[in-house]
């Protein structure tokens, strides 16, 4: 298994705020610049939506917090969940549901408990001593040091795991091989909090207190580290290539079916979340169909061929029906794992246009450019990048599926009263 030699971050749920946050911020309350500070009084009572150069917020949130700074200090208190995305994420108060953090530096500080579970990503993950979470910790990170609580389980990758703290449930996972070096942060941009470097491996201090099994497995040695430069070039070539063959598709597709951009467009406009349901269907029923055709194509195959002599029709018969599978699984692929992504790149990318331009018909091209590069920064973050890719793939499934139904439906409709 691969081993984190470094900090690939910046993680994170970012995706919410473009691709599942989008529906709603006509109702959530956003705000912006280059600095936020909300108030120990102030009450937001919806969703809040921050972008920033430096959050702070002490009030309280009565929905889900998502936001992205460079510099996130959460001191008060939230009522739902927080998604935060930067270089540095210190959550530090009262949080009644999920933590998704992804950053350069996240702690969950001394006064923070969290009801449900914290999932984070990073150059460092660290709870400090007085931290309560509420579930488990879910870790990718080239540091995780629990100082804290945490009721469940500890699940992580990372180079360095050290346990000071309480844990209720397992502490499993993958580390470095504890001979190996420690590995120094990348070469950010400035600004950027020091963090104390550990030796790799797994480590449990003198207060540590484990209440389930300890499933830690060592790995190899890491290789030496590649230049800054390959990495760049490691990571940005498939995401380029992609982003490229999304704008391609996108353009035709606008140019020869607006139709059907428009179409998916208004499902994810209003109904976003059924559409993760179809997509979800759609997936589990298509490999379903395709194990029917092939058997019920072999079944007839053999019938046909030992009953009745009719020569090379019964292998003419076969190799057409073959055809005829082999092309729908692959349109289905390319629907997979391109033209759904385009459907919700899409989508984020005109309602970001929208929003920011003031305009009530932003140029459809542009929206797929912007909503494709946006994407492929997402994909780009470890681990997370493949969450992203799945949701997105199930939320423009969905609204293809929904699509190509009402479609079907129209044209019968309009058989029957024509």
């Amino acid at each position: 298994m691969k081993i984190l030699s470094r900090s690939k971050v910046w993680l994170l749920f970012t995706i919410l705020l473009l691709f599942v946050a989008v529906p709603a911020t006509s109702a959530a309350e956003i705000r912006e610049g280059d600095r936020v500070v909300i108030a120990s009084s102030e009450v937001i009572d919806d969703d809040l939506i921050i972008f920033s150069n430096h959050v702070e917020m002490n009030g309280t949130v009565k929905g889900d917090l998502i936001t992205t700074a460079s510099d996130i200090i959460i001191n008060g208190t939230v009522e739902g969940s927080i998604a935060a995305s930067g270089q540095s994420i210190l959550v530090n108060g009262p949080v009644n549901g999920t933590v998704y953090a992804g950053g350069y530096l996240v702690t969950i500080g001394q006064d923070a408990t969290i009801g449900r579970n914290v999932f984070a990503g990073g150059y460092q993950i660290k709870t400090e001593k007085g931290s309560e979470i509420g579930r488990s910790l879910y870790t990718g990170s080239q540091q995780t040091i629990v100082n804290g609580d945490v009721a469940d389980d500890v699940v992580t990758e990372s180079s360095t795991l050290v346990i000071n703290g309480s844990v209720g449930g397992d502490v499993s996972g993958t580390v470095a091989d504890p001979s190996g070096s420690v590995t120094a942060p990348p070469p950010f941009v400035p600004g950027m909090p020091a963090v104390t470097l550990e030796p790799p491996g797994y480590t449990t201090g003198p207060t540590a207190d484990i209440g389930g099994e300890e499933n830690i497995e060592i790995g190899t040695t890491p290789a030496p580290a590649r230049t800054f430069t390959q990495q760049v070039t490691d990571v940005s070539l498939p995401r380029l290539g992609e982003f490229l063959a999304l704008i391609l598709v996108g353009a035709l597709l606008i140019r020869f079916w607006p139709a059907f951009m428009q179409g998916t467009d208004t499902i994810l406009g209003t109904r976003f979340f059924p559409s993760a349901g179809w997509g979800c269907l759609t997936m589990i029923l298509f490999p379903l169909f395709v194990f029917i055709a092939l058997g019920a194509l072999f079944i007839t195959a053999l019938l046909v061929g030992g009953i009745l002599t009719l020569g090379t029709l019964v292998t003419q018969i076969a190799a057409l029906g073959g055809t005829a599978l082999a092309f729908t699984v692959a349109l289905f692929l390319v629907t997979f794992l391109t033209i759904s992504k385009v459907v919700v790149t899409y989508f984020g990318g005109k309602r970001l246009m929208a929003r920011f331009s003031k305009s009530e018909n932003p140029n459809p091209y542009w929206a797929v450019v912007i909503g494709a590069l946006i994407y492929e920064i997402l994909a780009a973050i470890p681990i997370v990048g493949t969450v992203i890719a799945f949701i997105v793939i199930l939320f423009g499934l969905g609204a293809i599926f929904t699509f190509i139904q009402r479609s079907g439906s129209h044209m019968i409709a309009t058989k029957e009263y024509a």
